[in-house]
């Protein structure tokens, strides 16, 4: 498990609910994917470091999944390096996000809802996508 960010843990090193805002771990435990676990609020401030992870993840060469399930806050740069990633990973990039959470609602109201994979948990994510059609495919957009 390799962490990107110094932060300083509480002592238990399994209770991450006082780890400080930006805490990005790639957890490469997981025999399918690649997971990068953000935990409390990913803003603005956070996101090379963020983008840096999910880049050196990518050159692993296995699906990738980002889990949101304890992310509290994300903000639109956030947002930004998730389409940077959706761009490149297309359906091998999968987000595990709580329905109800405030990322899950950013992410409706950009409308991304309908062009990424969403999941609720992990198991979900990891399973072979064969049952729902491809999401429509992000573009830039040029004027």
């Amino acid at each position: 498990m390799a962490v990107h960010s110094f932060p300083t843990f509480p002592d238990d090193p399994l209770n991450y609910a006082e780890a400080p805002a930006g805490v990005f771990i790639h957890d490469d435990t997981h025999p399918r994917a690649s997971i990068v676990q953000v935990f409390r609020e990913a803003t603005f401030a956070d996101t090379e470091a963020l983008e840096s992870m999910i880049v050196s993840v990518i050159r692993i060469g296995r699906p990738v999944i980002i889990d949101l399930r304890e992310c509290t806050y994300m903000d639109c740069a956030t947002i930004g390096v998730i389409v940077r990633a959706a761009k490149n990973l297309g359906a091998q990039l999968r987000i595990v996000i709580p329905p109800h959470s405030q990322g899950f609602r950013m992410l409706e109201l950009t409308g991304l809802t309908r062009v990424l994979y969403l999941f609720e948990t992990i198991e979900s994510a990891v399973q072979p996508i064969v049952d729902a059609p491809p999401p429509s495919h992000l573009r830039s957009v040029t004027r």
